[in-house]
């Protein structure tokens, strides 16, 4: 499912054990795939005026095939975790990286 949203606010760094093992698996897929992620986020965010806050994996890629990225990316997140979870996939620009710096590090790139 997609979803368009005016703003998105990035909250802080998502940590824990189960998503460390989510994160060094994306790892191993993006260092194996071709789709040249640029860096990667696991992140806390909100979305336009939502006080809500979601999980999302934050990626950014000039040249990727970003269908791949998404079905493989959920692909892994379903494996470790149930169908009551969910993970936001987002891709972002160079400006949204900056951002993203301020409250998380990157896991990739």
């Amino acid at each position: 499912m997609s979803l368009e949203v005016n703003r998105v606010v990035f909250v802080g760094e998502q940590d824990g054990f189960s998503e460390r093992e989510l994160i060094k698996r994306l790892i191993e897929y993006f260092k194996e795939s071709q789709n040249h992620a640029l860096s990667a986020f696991l992140v806390r965010v909100s979305y336009d005026k939502l006080s809500t806050q979601h999980v999302a994996l934050a990626i950014r890629s000039e040249i990727c095939d970003k269908t791949a990225i998404v079905s493989n990316a959920s692909r892994i997140f379903s494996g470790l975790f149930g169908k009551h979870e969910h993970l936001d996939i987002l891709f972002v620009s160079s400006e949204q990286e900056k951002d993203l710096r301020k409250v998380c590090k990157s896991f990739f790139g």
